[in-house]
Formats: structure tokens, sequence, C-alpha cells
């Protein structure tokens, strides 16, 4: 489904079903994209028995998953693979022919001596570039090729030029939504029971919590250090209320003496209330002299024109103040003075539709003048304030360790 990192997600029932116990949750997420793609790949090649099968990038997941597939199968499998500690990990795994999954050149030598004059009856390609070709040179006429690679993929019809064998191209991100019933049927349940059987088995997986390990996970990937899945694990709190067991009267207590504190620390509230005062009249000053010489006909968007009449309403002020006033009073008042004269000035432009008000408050994409007024200005630090404070209330009422879920509500800003 989308947004898989999310404790809860939606997603097409017919692709669903029951995890088998004997295997964690952490383990059956890296066989989903991993074994389901192996298997298909494995059901049109149809090899059995004492076959030749090259796997490249053998270290990987599908890699992985696929060494085991073949080992059921009793095939005689070929790997590819880059590092040293990889090689040594397909070992481990049973798979005793190995090459470069780096160079393609001495992948073809090294599996051709390892062949001996033979030819190998399939290959599960994800490689680009020379190893294709490489591949298919070593394939013999009656072989498999099925490409589940992304990049630099062959074409039918030059792929049966290369060699008369079968070639398919295989991509679960098309043929599940294609067919869901198909891979719930014949992929996901038989992946299922085969996990119950205890047949099929997790990859090798190093995991990392999304709460605070999240970013080394990413770090881990890419450093290319890891072998087999990585796997970001959400935590489940089952039985957690839903709600915050907070009474209401007690928070309204508490926020009453912080606001009282507050106001007693502003110590120039006077100086700012006139501030704001002269502030007002400043700005009524303005949008009369915008609006003095406009044309209300010439202003093309009926919101515009919505925004027009309510600032032809405006009275103009008895006694006219400019923004150095404003500043006189109470220097505090600069995050509201900047953006306000930026956009007083350009209000008849703005109407027009001749400048992009976007452009006005974020000018060049800037938060230059709109940060501060979240954030400097007397107003927004006091009401900020309030609510850090009802938050710090609620927290401390709770017990140790409850994970909260943070909702934020807004514009962008």
């Amino acid at each position: 489904s989308n947004a898989c990192l999310a404790s809860h997600v939606c997603c097409d029932a017919r692709l669903q079903v029951r995890k088998p116990s004997a295997v964690s949750f952490e383990a059956a997420t890296t066989l989903i994209s991993t074994w389901c793609t192996v298997h298909v790949a494995f059901v049109r090649s149809r090899l059995v028995g004492s076959r030749r099968l090259l796997v490249h990038a053998t270290a990987g997941g599908v890699g992985l998953a696929a060494s085991e597939y073949a080992a059921w199968l009793r095939l005689r499998l070929f790997g590819t693979a880059g590092a040293p500690r990889k090689h040594h990990l397909l070992r481990c795994c049973g798979v005793r022919s190995t090459a470069s999954s780096r160079q393609a050149a001495s992948c073809g030598h090294s599996l051709a001596s390892q062949l001996g004059g033979r030819r190998l009856d399939g290959v599960l390609n994800s490689l680009s570039a020379d190893f294709i070709s490489t591949s298919f040179a070593l394939l013999a006429p009656a072989g498999r090729f099925e490409e589940i690679g992304k990049r630099s993929v062959w074409s039918f019809a030059r792929a049966a030029a290369a060699v008369p064998s079968a070639y398919s191209v295989l991509d679960m991100a098309l043929d599940v939504p294609a067919d869901p019933d198909w891979y719930s049927a014949e992929v996901l349940q038989v992946l299922a029971r085969r996990l119950e059987a205890v047949v099929v088995h997790g990859l090798p997986l190093r995991s990392f919590g999304i709460e605070r390990e999240a970013r080394d996970a990413f770090r881990f990937l890419s450093g290319g250090a890891n072998l087999g899945k990585v796997v970001i694990t959400i935590p489940v709190r089952l039985g957690a209320p839903s709600s915050l067991a907070v009474a209401f009267a007690p928070l309204c207590e508490l926020l009453d003496a912080h606001v009282s504190d507050a106001v007693r620390a502003l110590e120039d509230l006077p100086q700012v209330t006139d501030a704001h005062e002269v502030l007002e009249r400043a700005v009524r000053h303005d949008i009369a002299r915008a609006l003095s010489g406009l044309d209300p006909s010439a202003i093309p968007k009926w919101h515009h024109r919505l925004l027009y009449e309510w600032c032809a309403a405006i009275e103009p002020p008895t006694e006219p103040a400019s923004y150095e006033d404003v500043l006189a009073v109470s220097p505090r008042l600069w995050p509201e003075v900047g953006l306000t004269q930026r956009c007083a000035s350009q209000l008849a432009a703005a109407l027009l539709g001749t400048v992009a008000y976007q452009e006005l408050l974020f000018p060049g994409g800037s938060m230059e003048l709109t940060l501060p007024v979240y954030e400097d200005a007397v107003n927004a630090r006091f009401y900020n304030e309030c609510v850090v404070a009802a938050v710090d209330s609620i927290i401390a009422s709770l017990p140790a360790g409850r994970f909260l879920s943070v909702v934020e509500v807004g514009a962008g800003t």
C-alpha cells in the first residue's frame, strides 16, 4: 500500500493474508516483494532438478530469496555479488559458484570457466548494460531468461535475435494491480502456506525504530554495508486510550496562572498597545491612498473585488500616522511594520493582479518578512508561550513513556 511508514494504512483487502505464527512481523516484511517476485519467476521458468540457474545480485533481497528457492528445487545455482563479504555470505548460504557483479567481462570469464563448456538453463537478471549480453551469451538455446530489472531492459525482438530462448520481463508493480485475485491466490497464499510449513524463511535483516532511528536506517542503506533487508519498525501500542485523560478545569487554572504571569512580565504593555493603535491609523491611511485613484471595474477577479469593497468601507483616519511613528512608540512592533509596509504600498497592484500577493508575503520564496510575525512579534510570542504552557501541563500529568500523536493544523507557514 501507499504510505507504508505509518501505524495504520489502507489497502486492497485482496492483497492481504494472515501472517503465520511461525514468522515474525519483521521477517515477514522481508519476503513480500522479494520472495513473491522470485516465486513468479520460478513458476514461469519451470526449472527443477539439476538444471543450472544464474541469479544476479544474489546477496540482495531477491537474490537471497532465490538462493533458498533454488536449493528447495535442487537446482545448481550460480550467483554474482560485489564485495568479498557478500561472496562469503553466499557460500554460507550454499551458493558454491559465484562471480563478480561489478565487471561484466570478469563475470563472463569466471562463469564460463565454472560451467566447463556447458550452458545455463535459466537466468534471473536484475543487472544492466553488458551483464545482459553476457548472460545471454552463457544461456542455452532452450533456456529461459527472466528479467526483473528496471534499467536497460531489452525488447523482445532484441532478445529473440540474441538467443532463441524464452524471454520474459517481470514487473510486479504492474502485474499485481492488474490482477490482484491472481496475486492473492497464486502468490501470497502460497507464501503463507510455505511459511507455515517452515519451507521459507525470512531474509537476514537489521531493524531500526522509526521514532529514533529512521535517519540511521537511511544512512546505513546509503553506506552499502547492508546484507539482506533493512526494516523500519513502528511501535504498536494496543489498548492505549484514544484521547488524553486531562481534566479541563485544572488545565484552565494553570493557563490562567500562566497568562497572569505573562501579562505582568510585559512591562511595556501600555506602549505596545499604543503602538498597535498608531499602526492601525497608518494602515488605514495607506488603504485610503491606495484606493483613491483605483477604478473598481478594472479589478479582474471577483474575490479581489470583494476585498476592494471591504477596504473601501474602511474610514480614513482623522489623524494620519506613519510607520516611523509606530516604531517611535514601541520598537518591538518591527515585525508587523516590516510586513505591513511592504504589502500596503502594493495594495492597488495586488487588487489589479499586476503583483502576486504571494510575492509580497514571500519575496523570492523567502520567509524573511513573514517569519518574524509568527516568531518575534509581541502577540505571537505571547500566544505561542500559552500553547507551550498548555502542552507542558498536559504532558506533566501523563505517565512516563506515554505515546503522543501530534496533529498540525495550518496553512503551511
